[in-house]
């Protein structure tokens, strides 16, 4: 994903508001703070996912947007993800990780928990 995709993917959230002299916004998302110059005209750059007013010309921020391990969020835009395994596992990592497969399946198959529950007390190894 290069930059530009980036921005476009902050700015389909990004609704810009301007506030008249003298008659700032009090109510709903894009209200004044105590940051806003009620005395004269000013822009409000407001984020609809993440609610919160930002700095002017802002849209590349911390927001709740973004890219988490794999997965994707309901507030993610699916065409920008690429998920193409560009690696090839050694055969010893492929067997080993079949095997834990399995044996979640069989764990599963059998109504059983998917962990192992121990009942014994478990102390820990003291310096």
């Amino acid at each position: 994903m290069n930059r530009q995709a980036l921005e476009n993917m902050y700015l389909e959230n990004i609704k810009i508001k301007q506030v008249i002299a003298g008659q700032p916004i009090n109510h709903g998302g894009s209200r004044c703070t105590m940051e806003c110059d009620t005395e004269n005209h000013h822009v409000h750059t407001y984020c609809t996912m993440c609610k919160k007013n930002l700095f002017y010309g802002t849209t590349i921020h911390d927001c709740i947007i973004g890219f988490t391990l794999g997965k994707i969020r309901p507030d993610m835009n699916p065409k920008f993800l690429i998920n193409n395994q560009w690696w090839k596992e050694p055969q010893a990592v492929q067997l080993e990780n079949n095997i834990n497969y399995l044996k979640y399946i069989e764990r599963l198959m059998n109504d059983l928990p998917v962990y192992k529950v121990s009942l014994e007390p478990f102390i820990a190894n003291l310096d």
